[in-house]
């Protein structure tokens, strides 16, 4: 877990800090860690698609998750994000009987880059940390495991202070069996879209 922080607080040092010289130097108008507005936006999910486990199975879900996605940026482009969501579960054996649906929260931490031209489209980075755990009537089998993540936020200007989100999350996580050393497949990627203003 502490690597993962590591590397996400790495990645966006990388981008930041060569930024805090403005860009006009080099001929743009666009400084690449210079003060915007404050912003806020939510999200809400729009499907999760689960990866195969090492046994070639693969959860299946049913209908649309359901949750949200919370964020806030500083002028200074980094923002912080909250996202609580759940995918309900299409059981297809009499072991997954039982299972309702994988809840997850992350907390994030994300950078948006600037724009230099036009269309005037923003592409935020970011990763973020949490906890995944199953619910349902046999969940107490399981026991709620770390997760992790890395994501990419499309922004799409609108009328006056509006944005457009559409986002993109390579989620990392494997319940653990209390029982045994049996693991379930719980990653996958997240598509999400969502709106924000500034202010």
């Amino acid at each position: 877990m502490l690597k993962f922080i590591l590397q996400i607080t790495t990645t966006i040092l990388v981008l930041v800090i060569p930024g805090m010289v403005s860009m006009d130097a080099l001929g743009s108008d666009t400084a690449f860690f210079s003060g915007e507005n404050w912003s806020v936006g939510i999200e809400t999910p729009l499907e999760y698609s689960f990866f195969n486990a090492s046994d070639g199975s693969r959860l299946k879900t049913r209908g649309i998750p359901g949750g949200f996605l919370l964020y806030a940026q500083s002028p200074w482009r980094i923002g912080l994000g909250l996202e609580k969501y759940w995918i309900n579960l299409d059981n297809q054996s009499p072991a997954e009987e039982e299972w309702d649906a994988i809840n997850i929260t992350m907390l994030d931490l994300f950078y948006t880059l600037p724009v230099s031209s036009s269309p005037d489209i923003s592409l935020a980075l970011g990763g973020g940390i949490g906890i995944s755990e199953i619910k349902g009537d046999n969940a107490d089998n399981l026991e709620p495991t770390t997760s992790s993540q890395i994501f990419f936020r499309m922004i799409f200007p609108m009328i006056d202070v509006c944005q457009v989100y559409l986002s993109f999350h390579r989620v990392f996580s494997q319940i653990k069996f209390k029982d045994n050393d049996t693991l379930l497949e719980a990653g996958g990627i997240l598509t999400s879209v969502g709106m924000g203003v500034e202010f």
